[in-house]
């Protein structure tokens, strides 16, 4: 499948098959299979704008980790000796999480650093308050919660993990310290918020919106007292899928056009220490249903970004 990417500063892009939970409505299909047209932008903070960078970070394909110690394994084993012994598994800490989630029902803001022993902060969004956390908020069994005002929630933390999985009776059928298997939105109760990785204890309002071209960003943090403000750009992406839908032969000429919707702004990640930051576009749509392009027969999916 060919990807057609505007050949515009700091734009990354990949097209990845994925599932989620199904929208409401569909309870004999609960597990929806998705195309997903992914793309990330970077930026340095000026002057109060977000100015595209070149040299920006592409598509995170895997977790960043730190390995902070080992540990017996509760449902691992292996054979040593002839003996089956509890397995070692590494204990890790995600520093950086992969960009690869299909879908996020709500936007995700993350700020990497800024941030002092017991001191606290906000972050705002147009001007609504967003995250916000108090001077003792640093967690000693939470090394997150030490180095970043608002950083990743870890996949297997209390809450982050209840939500991809069937229930707390069932937690204990993932081995401790081992990320759950892929096929989470099989499991009875998934719920799509799992996908998104803002701190839930941080969190302000029920829900956190997709973000919006020109919104005003306003993080507080350092010291508990120092401001970064900057307004996200205007760009809108959108993409059109040409398929082969069997009405002559395989080529250009023939495929069939899909138009996708805007995509959402589901993530925006800032490093103002740095003065750095990206953001992240999803386009997503289902596979394999009525009058939708079936994934095998997708040929080229082309994007479209809208700067003014």
């Amino acid at each position: 499948m060919e990807l057609v990417v505007p050949p515009l500063p700091g734009l990354d892009a990949l097209y990845l098959v994925g599932h989620r939970r199904a929208p409401p409505g569909l309870p004999d299909d609960p597990v929806q299979r998705v195309g997903c047209a992914l793309v990330k932008r970077g930026y340095r903070i000026q002057g109060g704008a977000l100015v595209p960078d070149p040299e920006g970070e592409g598509i995170r394909l895997a977790d960043e980790f730190q390995v902070t110690g080992t540990q017996e394994s509760e449902r691992l084993t292996e054979e040593v000796g002839g003996v089956e012994v509890p397995k070692v598994v590494e204990l890790r800490r995600v520093t950086r999480e992969a960009d690869l989630a299909p879908f996020k029902p709500e936007g995700d803001l993350v700020v990497l650093g800024f941030h002092a022993p017991g001191a606290g902060g906000e972050a705002r969004v147009g001007g609504a308050l967003w995250m916000w956390r108090g001077a003792a908020s640093d967690l000693p069994d939470d090394p997150d919660t030490l180095d970043n005002l608002f950083g990743w929630e870890p996949r297997d933390g209390p809450v982050r993990r209840s939500e991809g999985a069937p229930s707390p009776e069932d937690l204990p059928d993932y081995p401790g310290n081992v990320d759950p298997p892929p096929s989470l939105p099989e499991l009875p109760a998934f719920r799509n918020r799992f996908f998104n990785a803002y701190r839930r204890g941080f969190r302000v309002p029920a829900a956190l919106s997709w973000f919006t071209p020109g919104a005003q960003i306003r993080i507080t943090g350092g010291d508990g007292a120092t401001t970064r403000e900057f307004t996200l750009g205007p760009e809108r992406l959108s993409g059109t899928i040409h398929w082969w839908c069997a009405r002559g032969p395989d080529r250009p000429t023939y495929w069939c056009e899909h138009p996708l919707p805007d995509f959402a702004c589901d993530t925006l990640v800032v490093e103002p220490e740095l003065d750095r930051a990206y953001r992240i576009w999803r386009g997503v749509w289902p596979l394999g249903a009525t009058g939708d392009p079936p994934a095998d027969a997708v040929r080229r999916l082309t994007l479209r970004v809208e700067e003014a």
